[in-house]
């Protein structure tokens, strides 16, 4: 497979890595201060992707891995208005 932005797809060094659902948010911060605030953890920093975004993955109350990602505004794939964010 071929991509100029690797689909997301690298080497799993890590018990928790695997399929992780993601969310679209408006602010990986924020929500990173609401995640810790109200009990889960951060597990992976807000990262950047370039051409993306900005990634934070966390844990929730109960132990899921999930991730939110903050779309750059040049994001072609990102949403727009009436998309329901």
């Amino acid at each position: 497979m071929n991509s100029d932005r690797g689909a997301g797809i690298g080497k799993r060094d890590q018990p928790w890595q695997t399929v992780i659902p993601t969310i679209d948010v408006k602010s990986a911060d924020e929500l990173a201060e609401r995640i810790v605030r109200e009990g889960g953890n951060i597990v992976l920093p807000k990262t950047s992707i370039p051409g993306i975004g900005h990634l934070v993955t966390f844990k929730d109350t109960e132990g899921n891995i999930l991730a939110a990602l903050q779309a750059d505004a040049d994001n072609p794939f990102a949403g727009g208005p009436g998309d329901g964010s």
